[in-house]
């Protein structure tokens, strides 16, 4: 299976669930441009959370607190926030994972988990 193609696989799948949920065409790489501070949603605060993480090769934490939240409670604020996570995970090649202690399989794993919570109904709602 060629690394384009679960790429694309991932952006598709992305998409999709953006769409559903959001109700409109979502682009995970759209930029946040905001006049201060206390415009940021949860959603605008958890995707630069998770962005910091990412940076600092703190991969599976980053999950682990994305998933916290999400199991909690699944917002459509959070969304944007888990697309970008995943689509940046799911461009880094092998060695770039492998030295964050992931995988490619556990990228498909989380999004699929994420997509489950999503399309099961739950949107807006505590999940139990």
């Amino acid at each position: 299976m060629s690394r384009d193609w679960l790429l694309r696989q991932y952006e598709d799948t992305a998409r999709a669930l953006a769409c559903f949920v959001l109700g409109r065409e979502y682009s995970v790489h759209e930029e946040l441009i905001f006049a201060d501070s206390e415009s940021l949603s949860r959603g605008d605060l958890l995707l630069f959370e998770l962005r910091g993480m990412l940076r600092e090769g703190r991969v599976n934490e980053a999950e682990n607190r994305l998933f916290e939240l999400v199991e909690a409670d699944t917002k459509p604020e959070y969304l944007p926030a888990a697309l970008d996570f995943y689509e940046r995970l799911a461009a880094l090649n092998d060695a770039q994972l492998a030295a964050c202690r992931f995988s490619r399989e556990e990228v498909a794993e989380g999004l699929g988990h994420l997509r489950a919570l999503y399309e099961d109904g739950a949107v807006g709602k505590a999940v139990p």
